[in-house]
């Protein structure tokens, strides 16, 4: 699944009901929305880091009680610790729900070892010490990640020179039992009772360790802004402050992911927005009715043709000539084993995906009629998904790019009828031009199918958002045996991004257009480009 990033995030997205944006350079969540940064799709293992992190945020998601979250984040101190404990329950839960995670999680955490050198090596605050010894011991002792080892270990011996044994005694008493609480409110209440603990100047070896605003906050009865803690200039403050406003994250993954995506060249046009499951609003089905018309010859053409087609390639036939004759009575018989040999040709299927653009510029109109450039589009595609309906061995879906909540919408699912969803096919120009992310929804869609043949029609008429990102998905569909054919109106800049691309210099052409490259493509031979 290299590079295939996006399909990831599709399926978490699916999976868990929510919407994740692919964009910037930070990453976090707030229950009903994944942010992760836009990284370099090509390094493997940033890759990986990407797949821990976005599987730690999912966890938030859900088992985190955010509304617990939101009453806590004003203390930035009490909240740093609640989030460390929440960490370690969260994660072993989606372990065991999950098995597929659990390495990504554990290869997120090993890949901070650099940066917790940083802690090490250099004076950090009391409680950032404290916090990275629970956030690391929790990792080693329950959750069993075995890189960890060494460094809770680390960690332990700076912790034993902060707190008195008896302090550091009932300190991993009560962090061992935070993976194994029912709930963020039983984590909440277990960090009340750590907190207590750290507030005492008792438990420090050094009574002049900890400052009074910041014993104050531990214990839950401070804002951060008395805390020395935060204004002190450590790693884990700093990492943490970065989310504190607005979302709920691990403070050490953060920060790797965050260090990541500033190595990846781009701009924020190469981010892949908002990623969803998001079905298209309904409009006005009559339009596409009275537009839909004209093309009838055209589509029952392309039925016909669609049909013969699949017919052809599902029959079973004999391919070798070599007679049996001694048996050659057993054509009077109507019998067909008369060969020697005989092989019946494979099952066969095609996944057909059609690509809308309806972003601002398809509002031009065409000069003879009037008609805008989408509503041609549409109804172009409406005919298209109705003429292979129906078709055993076809399955036909339909998406337009931008969409109002996500950066494209689902029109046609394979398993619903074109009739029967007319209305979202009326669809009205706005936006940008987010190619890169459809075609990357298409890409997944496909690989659940698994079907001989896979086609993707682009109908579109500027640049894409952003080239980098098409070209990318582009050539992951290329690499997987997918055909692409892209449809430019009045645009050339297709040519330089497409294997097979056609200029519609005229928009009322490009029904026939894509209808003759339909033929086409129902008379070519599998496999060929």
């Amino acid at each position: 699944m290299k590079n295939a990033m996006p399909i990831i995030v599709a399926n978490y997205a699916k999976a868990f009901n929510i919407n994740v944006r692919m964009q910037g350079n930070f990453a976090y969540t707030d229950g009903k929305e994944i942010v992760i940064p836009r990284l370099n799709l090509t390094d493997e293992r940033v890759a990986r880091l990407a797949y821990g992190y976005l599987a730690h945020e999912a966890a938030h998601v859900r088992y985190t009680n955010f509304k617990i979250v939101k009453s806590i984040r004003g203390n930035f101190t009490f909240f740093s610790l609640f989030n460390v404990l929440e960490d370690a329950r969260i994660e072993r839960l989606i372990g065991r729900e999950f098995v597929g995670v659990w390495e990504n999680l554990e290869f997120l955490r090993s890949s901070f070892d650099e940066k917790l050198i940083e802690i090490l090596n250099k004076p950090q605050h009391p409680f950032t010490l404290i916090f990275s010894f629970i956030s690391y011991y929790l990792c080693a002792k329950s959750q069993g990640f075995a890189s960890q080892r060494n460094n809770a270990f680390l960690l332990f011996k700076k912790v034993k020179e902060l707190l008195c044994a008896k302090a550091l005694n009932r300190l991993t008493f009560f962090i061992k039992k935070a993976p194994y609480l029912k709930n963020s409110a039983a984590v909440l209440k277990l960090c009340e009772q750590i907190g207590e603990l750290l507030s005492l100047k008792s438990s420090y070896k050094n009574k002049d360790t900890v400052s009074q605003s910041d014993l104050r906050a531990i214990n839950g009865k401070d804002y951060l802004k008395e805390s020395r803690f935060l204004r002190d200039d450590n790693l884990f403050a700093k990492v943490c402050l970065n989310k504190a406003e607005k979302a709920y994250v691990g403070a050490d993954k953060s920060v790797l992911l965050n260090y990541e995506a500033a190595k990846d060249e781009g701009s924020s046009r190469d981010d892949l927005g908002l990623v969803g499951s998001c079905v298209c609003k309904e409009g006005n089905f009559r339009n596409i009715m009275a537009a839909a018309k004209d093309l009838y010859p055209l589509k029952r053409a392309l039925m016909l043709s669609a049909r013969a087609f699949i017919d052809k390639k599902r029959s079973g036939r004999q391919s070798h000539t070599y007679l049996d004759t001694k048996h050659l009575s057993r054509l009077f018989m109507y019998d067909d084993r008369l060969f020697l040999k005989k092989e019946i040709e494979e099952d066969f299927s095609t996944y057909v995906h059609i690509l809308v653009d309806v972003s601002g510029s398809m509002m031009l109109k065409e000069k003879l009629s009037g008609r805008m450039r989408s509503e041609i589009a549409c109804s172009c595609a409406y005919c298209l998904a109705s003429a292979l309906e129906g078709i055993d061995g076809i399955f036909c879906e339909v998406t337009f790019f931008p969409g109002f909540r996500s950066e494209y919408e689902i029109a046609l699912k394979h398993n619903e009828k074109p009739s029967f969803v007319i209305a979202r096919f009326d669809q009205k120009p706005r936006g940008s031009t987010p190619l890169a992310q459809a075609l990357w929804y298409a890409i997944g869609r496909q690989q659940e199918f698994s079907c001989q043949r896979n086609i993707f029609i682009v109908i579109t008429d500027g640049i894409p958002d952003s080239v980098k990102q098409t070209e990318k998905a582009l050539a992951f569909a290329k690499e997987h045996s997918c055909e692409v054919y892209g449809f430019g109106i009045e645009s050339a800049v297709g040519n330089d991004l497409f294997t097979s691309f056609a200029v519609v210099n005229d928009v009322g052409e490009l029904p026939i257009a894509v209808f003759e490259t339909m033929f086409m493509i129902f008379k070519k031979q599998r496999g060929m480009q």
